[in-house]
C-alpha cells in the first residue's frame, strides 16, 4: 500500500525554495519518478526508505507531520450551491411555496431547506431583495416604495395587453344592459374588477347603472353617443 504524501504541502515548498525538480533530487538522493509521485498522485512507494522521507522533510523545512498527513477538507458550500438552486427555482417559479413543499420536491430536510433560504437571503440583501416566507417562501423586495411604479407597469402592461374574452364579454353586456342586477358569478367578478382597474368602467348608482362606462371608454368607442347615456333598459316579458 502506498504512503501518502501532501503533493500540495510539497509542492509549495518546493516553490518557496526555489528547487527545480533536478535540484531537489539532487539534493535528497530521491528518483525524478519518485518525486512526480509524491508531487501528482500525493503517494510515495511503500519500498522508499524513511530516511528518503525524512531527507525531504529537511530540504523543504517541513515536519514529518505536515508531509505525511491528509488535510482536512474544504469547508462545505453545500449550502451555497443549494442557494443556487432555490434561487433558480423561485425565479422560474414566481408563486409562493410552502416551505415543506420546497424540501420535498428537492428531496432536502428541512433544516437543509431553511439553511438554504437563509443563506439566499443574505446574498439577496446588497441587491434589496429578500426570501418572505409568509404565506409561502418567494423573492420580494426589501424596499416599500415602489408600489407606485409597480402600478404603473401593470397599468402599461393592461393597455397593450388588451381584453381578455372574458372582460369583453362582461363589458358587452353592461353596454347592452345585460348583466344581472342581481349576484354575480365569481368570474364575472373577477372581470369587473379587471374592467375598473383597466379604466374601462366605473362604479354608478345601483340596480342596472351600478356599473357605467369610462369617460376613457365614451372617448374611445362610444364617442357619438350623449354624455347622460344610460344602459339599454329590459323589456318585461309577457306573460
Amino acid at each position: 500500500m502506498a504512503v501518502y504524501i501532501n503533493g500540495q504541502l510539497l509542492r509549495e515548498a518546493l516553490l518557496r525554495h526555489h528547487y527545480t525538480d533536478r535540484e531537489f533530487c539532487r539534493a535528497t538522493g530521491i528518483a525524478q519518478q519518485v518525486l512526480r509521485a509524491m508531487l501528482f498522485r500525493n503517494e510515495a512507494s511503500p519500498g522508499l526508505a524513511i530516511s528518503d522521507i525524512l531527507a525531504c522533510a529537511r530540504a523543504t523545512g517541513l515536519s514529518l507531520d505536515d508531509l505525511l498527513t491528509e488535510p482536512l477538507p474544504e469547508p462545505s458550500r453545500e449550502h451555497q450551491d443549494d442557494a443556487i438552486v432555490l434561487a433558480q427555482i423561485l425565479a422560474a417559479v414566481r408563486r409562493r411555496q410552502p416551505t415543506r413543499r420546497i424540501a420535498a420536491v428537492l428531496g432536502w430536510d428541512l433544516p437543509r431547506t431553511h439553511a438554504a433560504i437563509t443563506d439566499l437571503d443574505a446574498r439577496l440583501e446588497p441587491l434589496g431583495m429578500k426570501i418572505a416566507t409568509v404565506p409561502g417562501v418567494a423573492i420580494a423586495s426589501r424596499g416599500t416604495g415602489l408600489s407606485a411604479t409597480i402600478s404603473e407597469l401593470n397599468q402599461r402592461h393592461d393597455a397593450h395587453d388588451g381584453l381578455h374574452h372574458g372582460a369583453a364579454r362582461t363589458l358587452k353586456n353592461i353596454l347592452n344592459g345585460t348583466l344581472s342586477s342581481r349576484e354575480l358569478p365569481n368570474d364575472t367578478q373577477v372581470q369587473i374588477g379587471m374592467l375598473i382597474n383597466r379604466g374601462a368602467i366605473t362604479l354608478g348608482p345601483s340596480g342596472e347603472q351600478r356599473f357605467m362606462p369610462s369617460e376613457h371608454l365614451r372617448f374611445a368607442l362610444l364617442d357619438d353617443l350623449d354624455t347622460d347615456w344610460e344602459p339599454p333598459q329590459r323589456t318585461p316579458i309577457q306573460r
